[in-house]
């Protein structure tokens, strides 16, 4: 699959095929499937308060494992966060840090039932943890 920045990677995927399709990008790129320890917080900051008003800091440990066990429609939701960190460690095969953007309703912290089932409690032994941010806006 020849990649160009600026395109999508998982736009003409069908939702039956969206997860293994996800899911066998990151081993084709990152040559395993890693736990991203994943990070979603959207806060408020204005000058005259002391402190952000936080409105929503979600965490979880997510097996790209088991991608291909989550329904393809609600992947959708989540398809931009996980594209980007695919298309950073393309660009830097190095990378195990990844901070993003993303939208309060495409993300995981909207809808965090539908995760569930990639939820681990802790990492398994011998798999690697790759850590992302995501800011909510």
């Amino acid at each position: 699959m020849s990649f160009v920045y600026g395109t999508r990677l998982f736009d003409n995927i069908d939702d039956e095929v969206l997860g293994t399709a996800i899911k066998d990008k990151i081993l084709e790129v990152f040559g395993f499937y890693p736990i991203l320890d994943l990070s979603e917080k959207w806060e408020i900051w204005e000058e005259d308060m002391e402190e952000p008003v936080v409105l929503r800091d979600y965490h979880i440990l997510f097996d790209t494992e088991k991608l291909d066990q989550i329904n393809g429609w609600e992947l959708g939701y989540v398809d931009g966060i996980l594209e980007r960190v695919i298309k950073t460690r393309m660009g830097d095969a190095t990378r195990n840090y990844f901070s993003t953007e993303s939208s309060k309703k495409y993300s995981f912290s909207d809808t965090p039932e539908w995760w569930r089932v990639a939820e681990v409690e802790s990492v398994p032994e011998g798999r690697r943890v790759l850590e992302v941010s995501v800011e909510l806006g």
